[in-house]
């Protein structure tokens, strides 16, 4: 299987369009393959060929699932996404850059200078990575301000992230959504060229299917 970031996703694989019995073994060849690759021990055929019934005959506004031991499978915007189980960081935490963070069910997390538009940061700027709380508001560059909660739907971002997504701060300022979008702010630097700005790089967790 092949590996496809998406947005704030993590991996996903396309769901086959199993109308007939080749299709539906083509889906059900494709996930076991794809979990054993990751690591993980793929359910009974029972199991699976009932989860790929349910996605066949199940209309686009529901979402079935598929929950073993250790993972979950979802169905989100046409793709199965693997859901790994298990706690993930939600306290908050200092970054700096050249400093790297590896957050357990979140990835790593590290400022990366760039020649385009970023942020600047003063001597005294202390940055912090929270996670959400509720009730967020973000101003994307270039935009009005509108609910995060709004603005990740609006992004396609899968239920299961929104709570994971790194928030960069500074004081109580919401400088970035992860690497989707810098926010209006006192540090945010439009421009191009030559000075030192930095943008959040963030490499999720490796796992889950390719489309």
């Amino acid at each position: 299987p092949r590996r496809r970031h998406d947005g704030a996703a993590a991996v996903a694989v396309k769901v086959v369009d199993a109308s007939d019995a080749g299709s539906v073994e083509e889906a059900a060849t494709l996930m076991r393959a794809a979990l054993a690759m990751w690591g993980y021990r793929p359910p009974d055929r029972a199991t699976l060929d009932e989860f790929l019934r349910q996605l066949r005959e199940s209309g686009e506004g529901s979402n079935p699932e598929l929950k073993v031991a250790d993972f979950t499978l979802r169905r989100f915007q046409g793709g199965v996404f693997l859901v790994p189980q298990g706690p993930f960081v939600t306290d908050s935490c200092s970054l700096a850059p050249g400093e790297v963070l590896e957050l357990p069910g979140v990835g790593r997390l590290a400022l990366a200078p760039t020649n385009g538009p970023g942020l600047v940061l003063g001597a005294d700027d202390r940055l912090e990575v929270r996670f959400r709380a509720g009730g967020e508001y973000c101003r994307p560059s270039g935009r009005a301000a509108a609910p995060l909660k709004k603005l990740l739907q609006e992004w396609q971002v899968p239920p299961w992230w929104r709570s994971r997504l790194p928030l960069i701060y500074c004081g109580d300022e919401l400088l970035a959504v992860a690497d989707l979008a810098l926010c209006e702010s006192r540090c945010l630097c439009t421009k191009s060229g030559p000075g030192e700005r930095w943008i959040l790089t963030w490499e999720r967790p490796e796992y889950g299917f390719g489309d």
